[in-house]
């Protein structure tokens, strides 16, 4: 994502917020606790991208639907087809290994 699209989305976003405009998004999956989207945290979610390697961090955690093998994925995810192959447990378990995984490979690249 450019940098100027993300400007433009952090702007909606806050319009939105300010207007008392419910927000959600295509990748609010049904299994992570509720977004709280106010114009503070609005604000505080673009600070956190505001330098290169706040946007390294935070992008590995970005959902993109770039080709078929992404649609599945996220598709799947949206259906929660994932908890009836793992159990909602063992699928929460790997999916907070993956983010650990993630952050600390990203805080050696990074560092």
């Amino acid at each position: 994502m450019l940098k100027r699209e993300i400007v433009k989305h952090v702007s909606d976003l806050e319009t939105y917020a300010e207007l008392g405009k419910k927000i959600t998004c295509d990748t609010d999956f049904p299994f992570l606790s509720e977004i709280k989207r106010t114009p503070e945290t609005i604000r505080e979610a673009a600070h956190q991208i505001g330098t290169a390697e706040g946007r390294f961090y935070h992008s590995l955690f970005w959902s993109w639907r770039n080709n078929s093998a992404d649609e599945l994925a996220l598709d799947a995810l949206k259906e929660e087809k994932w908890l009836r192959l793992f159990g909602q447990e063992q699928a929460i378990l790997k999916w907070e290994a993956a983010q650990h995984q993630a952050a600390r490979s990203c805080g050696s690249i990074v560092q």
